[in-house]
C-alpha cells in the first residue's frame, strides 16, 4: 500500500473511501462535491448531510456512499478547509488538519484505501502548488507509519500544478540536459560550435598523420628483422613518413606499448600460450568473479547505512509484500522504477544509484525525460520519493515504486 497520483473522475474510482471537499453548510456545492452528490444520490445523501449539521473548517465527518457503493467506496469523507487570503490566517494549519483527519478517520473505519482531490484549491484558492506540497508531506508522514493506499485524484490540466520554483528548476535541468544529450547523440560531443568545429577536423588529421606513421613504422621493423646482416647502403629503404627517421639517424623509440598489449590480449583470448604470470582461465572462473546481484548490494548498502528494513521500504514507496520477494531472492529482478525508488530511498548519490541500477541491468540515460527527473532530484538533495511522484507524474512519466 502506498502513494500514487491519477487522472480521473473522483467518482469513478476504486477506492472504499473518497474524500468530498466540502461545504461548511449542509448546502450542495460545485465542482466536484456537486458531482459527488450526483454520483451518490444527492436527495439520500444531503439528507444524512443534513443530520450533521455544520463543520468547522479543519474537520471532517463521515456518511455512507450510497449510489458510489457500486464502485466498491464504502464511506464518504466531509472535509472542510477555508478560504485562502495570503497565507498567513492559519490556513495551512487548516488544510493539514483536514488531510490529517480524513486519514486517521479511514484507519477507524477499517479501510484499506482513500482517494482525496486536491483539497482547497477550487472554490477556496488554496495555490495549487502550495497545496499539492502541503498533501505530499502529509501523505509522506502518514505512510511511514501506516498501511494505506492513498490516491491524489486529478481531473483536467488545470487541477493540478507544481509549485513555480519546483517547475522551473525541474524544466530547466531537463532542457539543459536533453539538448546536450541530443547534440552529443547527433555529433559525437555536445555544443559543437565552429572553433570546436575546426579543432575537431585538426584532431581527425593528426590521428590519420599518426596512424600512418605508425604503420610506416611497422614495416620498417619487420624490414630490419628480416635483414640477414648489415643493412648495405644501396639496399632499399621504406619512405620515411612524416615524423619518422630519416636515412643514417638513429630509429625512433617504440611508441606501440598499448598495441603490443592489445596483441597480447588477442593472443589469450584466441588460445595462444600466455606470458608468464598471465595464465588463461577458464568460462567458470570468469563468471564465478562476478558482482553481487542487486538484491545482496541493495541489502549491503541497507546494512552499512544502519537502517531499518521497514523504513526503506516505505520511504520508496513499495508494497510490504514486494519488498519480501525481494528480500527472499538473492537474484531478483526488479523494475526499474522499483529499483530508482529504493535508491531514493538509500538517498545514494549519482555514481551510487548508477551503480545499484547496473546490477539490475539499468542506467540512467540523458535523453530519458523521466531519467533527467531523476537525476535533478538526487543531485540536488531531494530524496522524497512522494515529491519525485509529483513531478513524474505532472510530465505524464511513469511514477516510482508502487
Amino acid at each position: 500500500m502506498a502513494f500514487r497520483i491519477i487522472r480521473e473522475d473522483i467518482t469513478k474510482v476504486l477506492a472504499e473511501v473518497i474524500v468530498n471537499p466540502a461545504n461548511p453548510e449542509p448546502l450542495i456545492g460545485g465542482g466536484t462535491d456537486s458531482a459527488i452528490y450526483e454520483a451518490a444520490g444527492k436527495e439520500q445523501l444531503l439528507a444524512e448531510r443534513e443530520l450533521i449539521g455544520a463543520i468547522a473548517p479543519g474537520e471532517v465527518a463521515v456518511t455512507r456512499s450510497y449510489g458510489l457503493r457500486k464502485n466498491g467506496v464504502r464511506y464518504i469523507l466531509h472535509a472542510v478547509t477555508s478560504f485562502y487570503e495570503d497565507g498567513k490566517k492559519g490556513e495551512d494549519e487548516i488544510l493539514r488538519s483536514a488531510y490529517q483527519k480524513s486519514l486517521q478517520q479511514a484507519l477507524r473505519l477499517g479501510c484499506a484505501s482513500i482517494a482525496f482531490p486536491l483539497l482547497g484549491t477550487g472554490t477556496y484558492g488554496y495555490p495549487k502548488g502550495e497545496a499539492l506540497g502541503l498533501a505530499a508531506s502529509v501523505f509522506g508522514e502518514f505512510l511511514m507509519d501506516h498501511e494505506m493506499e492513498i490516491l491524489l485524484v486529478v481531473f483536467g490540466e488545470e487541477a493540478f500544478r507544481l509549485s513555480e520554483k519546483l517547475f522551473l528548476g525541474v524544466s530547466s535541468f531537463i532542457d539543459n540536459h536533453y539538448v546536450e544529450q541530443t547534440i552529443r547523440q547527433e555529433y559525437g560531443h555536445p555544443y559543437p560550435s565552429a572553433e570546436q568545429d575546426v579543432r575537431r577536423r585538426r584532431w581527425n588529421m593528426a590521428q590519420s598523420a599518426m596512424a600512418c606513421e605508425e604503420a610506416s613504422e611497422d614495416m620498417q621493423g619487420m624490414w630490419l628483422k628480416d635483414a640477414p646482416g648489415p643493412v648495405p647502403d644501396s639496399a632499399p629503404r621504406p619512405k620515411a613518413s612524416y615524423g619518422s627517421a630519416t636515412p643514417g639517424s638513429a630509429l625512433p623509440r617504440e611508441k606501440h606499448a598499448p598495441k603490443k598489449e592489445k596483441r597480447r590480449a588477442e593472443k589469450l583470448v584466441s588460445g595462444a600460450s600466455a606470458p608468464a604470470g598471465m595464465a588463461k582461465r577458464s568460462l567458470d572462473q570468469v563468471i564465478a568473479e562476478v558482482d553481487d546481484t542487486f538484491q545482496e548490494q541493495l541489502f549491503r548498502l541497507i546494512d552499512q547505512k544502519g537502517l531499518d528494513e521497514r523504513d526503506v521500504y516505505k520511504r520508496a514507496n513499495l508494497d510490504r509484500r514486494l519488498f519480501s520477494r525481494i528480500r527472499s531472492n538473492k537474484n531478483y529482478q526488479p523494475k526499474k522504477q522499483t529499483a530508482i525508488a529504493l535508491a531514493l530511498a538509500l538517498e545514494l548519490n549519482l555514481d551510487e544509484t548508477k551503480d545499484l541500477l547496473g546490477r539490475a541491468g539499468f542506467t540512467l540515460s540523458g535523453s530519458s525525460r523521466a531519467d533527467l527527473i531523476v537525476q535533478y532530484f538526487i543531485e540536488n538533495g531531494i530524496y522524497d520519493v512522494i515529491t519525485v511522484n509529483i513531478t513524474l507524474f505532472e510530465y505524464g512519466e511513469m511514477q516510482l515504486g508502487a
